[in-house]
């Protein structure tokens, strides 16, 4: 049974191939690398390629800026970190709120003659 490949993976499968193309240097064997790292096999791809070439369409020969992709991508890991870092402490601080086993009861002159203090805890009164 013949497997399917969606379209989104042939265009990128063919784009990656006219890019390595494109450059002299890494243009001997671009099919068979291609190939290898996606798991295809390699004629399916010439296939592809053969008919991509063959059909007049566009292709880009500009190779894609890394560097610029690489700075938005870094600068978008580090406020995902500072935001994750916000989001744990304001988790801590709201667990150490809610953490009433550490709640002392204050004791006052008025213990000794059987008066008990009431224990408050946000505006509840939690012992009577």
């Amino acid at each position: 049974m013949p497997v399917k490949y969606t379209d989104e993976l042939k265009a990128r499968a063919v784009e990656l191939v006219m890019h390595a193309q494109a450059d002299p240097e890494t243009a001997s064997g671009a099919i068979t690398r291609v190939a290898n790292e996606l798991g295809l096999s390699k004629e399916t791809l010439r296939v592809w390629v053969r008919k991509h070439k063959d059909s007049g369409r566009a292709t880009p020969t500009e190779s894609v800026d890394l560097e610029a992709e690489n700075r938005r991508l870094r600068a978008e890991l580090t406020e995902a970190k500072r935001a994750n870092e916000i989001l744990r402490r304001a988790s801590l601080d709201s667990n150490r709120q809610g953490n009433t086993s550490g709640f002392r009861v204050v004791r006052s002159c008025w213990a000794s003659s059987g008066v008990r203090k009431l224990k408050h805890f946000r505006g509840r009164v939690l012992s009577s």
